[in-house]
């Protein structure tokens, strides 16, 4: 953008190094930066949004906007690459020496044969970007269908490579074959839509350049010299009309790029509009809630939350309801949670008390009612906060592992880490880590803490079950949220686990089936499946 600025102003001082450098890359290189720029910069707008608390789970799991990756990626390179393209060259073609060009052809071709040459240029090269306009609507949505089923295709292929394991256990390769020429089917049928939508874009680009050249040049040229403007013809007047015919032929090809780009538009805003519509719903996520309060099972507005306690977790008459489906789960649900008493939650499957819990996170905000929990960690918290006393820690069933992290990151997240080295990394910091493998039987792991390896590959289903609790014993966090954190752990494992949090001073709210967790817990909120509950102590 620094070099758009200077080109602005001869008298700028970076005025000629930016000329130099715009003849030495031309147009296209220089479009070519700009596409990079403007994509740096959509893209850092867009991460301001996407990784705000709680907007990646409302795109993908309330809202269920398909292809997000692809939208973030794939969508707004092309948007970005094309946008330049157009700017460049339609500005190339619309140039002030183009258009002094223009205007000295235009008075040297009416002194020497008559304008109408030249109007017809400008008379076809309108009609061209008119019809354009025109058909132009087709191209975007064809373009936006088709990039929805590249997605589609393309996350079938991914679950496939994330559940191999599942699949060749299976032996489902056949199905997921059948699954994957599916979804492949419908890309090329979105494929052929989309080219037949291009086709009359295609034949107008085509022609703004093959008729301006051949028919219209040379022969509306030729007509007006033999047959419009009869008489004597010197040799001075022949050099002149052949300059201006070939100053025609020049004009014709620059002015044939304003429909040719023109053309490129209806993918743009296809795209465009695939784009927006991912940053329209991270921008305005907040009117999520406020449709859910307008469903008519609510019965009365929810209240505004006072401000968090940080010793205890609050529900009082609230709502749980699934915002995909729209199905009530229970109302009036009142829960307090003091530091110290644990409360296990128990029902039969799909009753809702992984719901309750992610309204208790945020998740899901309450219908109406009041919720009231300490912030989670990494909320407001920096790498350099350290484990701490702060804040609340979910942990799912399925532990979440960091990317080709070292064993230190995957303890420390969700607070960033510098990596080997750096950050937390002095002997007291050291000794928390060390400390939290061994409480949860991983103390072989501790030589291995700055290790990069593909831990979810490398440890057992349990064995990454039980790091997830040492993550939770390195930050202590005031209260846990456990939704069936130990399933995959043995008796003993699982037993150890949870005292080696009850020494910390963890309270937990856990979701659990075995008699051998709840033991552990002082209260339980029993559902019973068909929204009621009831509680009581244990």
């Amino acid at each position: 953008m620094n070099v758009l600025n200077d080109l602005v102003d001869i008298r700028n001082p970076g005025f000629w190094w930016a000329f130099g450098r715009t003849i030495f890359r031309g147009p296209g290189g220089e479009g070519q930066m700009l596409g990079l720029k403007w994509r740096q910069r959509v893209m850092a707008a867009f991460h301001g949004e996407y990784f705000q608390a709680g907007a990646v789970y409302t795109a993908v799991k309330i809202e269920a906007l398909p292809g997000v990756d692809q939208r973030l990626v794939q969508d707004l390179q092309q948007m970005t690459e094309i946008g330049a393209e157009v700017f460049f060259g339609t500005s190339a073609a619309l140039s002030m020496p183009v258009l002094l060009f223009q205007a000295l052809l235009f008075t040297r071709a009416a002194a020497t044969v008559s304008w109408f040459a030249p109007a017809i240029v400008y008379a076809y090269t309108a009609a061209s970007v008119g019809m354009l306009a025109l058909i132009m609507s087709p191209v975007a949505r064809a373009t936006s269908a088709m990039q929805s089923a590249e997605a589609s295709f393309r996350y079938v292929l991914a679950r496939v490579r994330e559940h191999c394991e599942s699949i060749v256990f299976f032996g489902g390769e056949q199905a997921e074959k059948v699954e994957g020429e599916r979804s492949f089917t419908e890309l090329f049928r979105a494929l052929q839509r989309w080219a037949r939508a291009m086709w009359p874009v295609l034949f107008v680009q085509l022609s703004s350049i093959d008729i301006v050249n051949n028919v219209v040049i040379n022969v509306v040229f030729a007509l007006q010299t033999m047959y419009w403007l009869p008489g004597e013809k010197n040799e001075a007047w022949k050099t002149e009309a052949l300059f201006v015919l070939n100053s025609l032929a020049v004009l014709g090809y620059l002015l044939s790029t304003v429909p040719y780009m023109f053309g490129k538009l209806g993918v743009f805003a296809g795209l465009v509009h695939r784009v927006s519509v991912l940053l329209e719903l991270l921008a305005s996520r907040e009117h999520i809630a406020g449709v859910w309060r307008q469903q008519p099972t609510c019965k009365q507005p929810r209240q505004p939350d006072r401000p968090m306690e940080p010793r205890q977790i609050v529900l009082e008459d609230v709502a749980v309801y699934i915002p995909s489906s729209g199905r009530m789960l229970y109302t009036g649900v009142s829960l307090r949670v003091e530091a110290g008493r644990n409360v296990v939650i128990t029902g039969p499957s799909g009753c809702g008390k992984t719901s309750l819990l992610r309204v208790m996170c945020g998740l899901w905000p309450a219908l109406h009612g009041h919720v009231s929990v300490p912030p989670r960690v990494g909320v407001g918290m920096g790498a350099e906060a350290g484990a701490g006393r702060a804040g609340m820690l979910f942990l799912p069933q399925a532990p979440y592992l960091v990317q080709g992290a070292s064993l230190r990151a995957q303890l420390l997240y969700p607070l960033p880490s510098p990596g080997p080295g750096g950050g937390d990394d002095g002997p007291e910091a050291r000794l928390a880590l060390e400390g939290a493998l061994e409480a949860v039987g991983l103390g072989e792991l501790v030589g291995a803490l700055d290790s990069e390896e593909r831990w979810e590959e490398v440890l057992s289903g349990g064995e990454q079950q039980r790091l997830a609790l040492a993550r939770l014993l390195y930050h202590r966090p005031h209260f846990a949220a456990l939704d069936e954190a130990t399933s995959a752990l043995d008796t003993a494992m699982e037993a150890r686990c949870l005292k080696a949090c009850k020494n910390t001073g963890i309270t937990l709210v856990s979701i659990a089936h075995r008699p051998s967790v709840i033991t552990f817990h002082q209260r339980i909120l029993q559902f019973q499946g068909d929204s009621t509950w009831a509680m009581h102590d244990i």
